[in-house]
């Protein structure tokens, strides 16, 4: 189902919770506690004559995820279906046809082969989450939006926030509500401004995973004399590490996202 192709605001929410329903148990019920309402209300509406006010539709809207785009189209078809008049259901279904035209431009201007600009990166490098996100849009299995939510422990409005900066620059495609690693990736140089903010953002997060590390995981930490001499044959050996570890990860199926982290510096001030 194409949301902005379709007419009616009950057939896209029903077809929503039905694809929910196949990863995760008592959709309706979660849904009326987020909304506050006996979950027969949520059920008159969805099978039934009533209909949602603008205010439940809003926290509709981001109990599913649902993009700013795809929220506004909502609230218009919800408004379509309140309307008391012709003119007013035909002034209503003008916007609706101008959000369609809109949805339509946003999916055919991403570019492909082409690098991130400097906001772009910015924005991609500023948190940990935005490589998290796209990550896990790389996996074999593709993640449907609420796993990410899950999986980060991020809040949905957030994780939604993410993945549409991420589609709108073409490195995340979304379809049916799962999501794929788009046609744009990023790299950062090694004399980018953005690098110590990249290596940051990680550690910090390594040291709030350190809390909780499985017997599985390896972190390790030593401080050390050592020869001058013998200090650059550590880092050679470190070199080849690396230069290993990216001959394995490269053709390695995508079944799970990790991080690896190596530091090897002279303390001093």
């Amino acid at each position: 189902m194409s949301l902005f192709q379709t007419e009616n605001y009950k057939d896209i929410l029903n077809e929503t919770i039905a694809d929910r329903r196949k990863v995760e148990k008592g959709v309706s019920r979660k849904l009326a506690d987020h909304l506050n309402v006996n979950p027969s209300m949520v059920s008159q509406v969805l099978s039934g004559p009533k209909d949602f006010s603008e205010e439940q539709m809003i926290f509709v809207c981001e109990f599913f995820g649902f993009a700013p785009l795809e929220t506004q189209y909502l609230l218009l078809l919800l408004q379509k279906a309140r309307a008391g008049s012709v003119k007013l259901k035909a002034h209503f279904e003008k916007n609706l046809i101008q959000i369609r035209t809109q949805a339509k431009l946003v999916s055919e201007r991403v570019q492909t082969n082409r690098d991130l600009n400097d906001l772009e990166k910015a924005i991609f490098y500023s948190s940990w989450m935005y490589p998290a996100v796209h990550l896990l849009t790389t996996l074999e299995q593709k993640p449907r939006f609420e796993k990410i939510c899950e999986r980060l422990g991020a809040e949905p409005t957030k994780v939604r926030e993410i993945l549409n900066f991420l589609i709108e620059i073409g490195m995340v495609v979304e379809v049916n509500n799962t999501f794929s690693s788009g046609p744009v990736a990023t790299h950062l140089e090694k004399k980018s401004p953005l690098l110590i903010k990249h290596h940051t953002n990680w550690r910090l997060k390594a040291i709030q995973v350190a809390e909780t590390l499985s017997d599985e995981e390896l972190m390790y930490t030593a401080n050390f004399s050592v020869s001058k001499k013998d200090f650059h044959i550590l880092r050679e050996q470190l070199l080849q590490t690396v230069q290993k570890f990216l001959k394995i990860v490269g053709p390695s199926p995508a079944e799970e996202i990790a991080q690896f982290n190596i530091d090897l510096f002279w303390i001093r001030k």
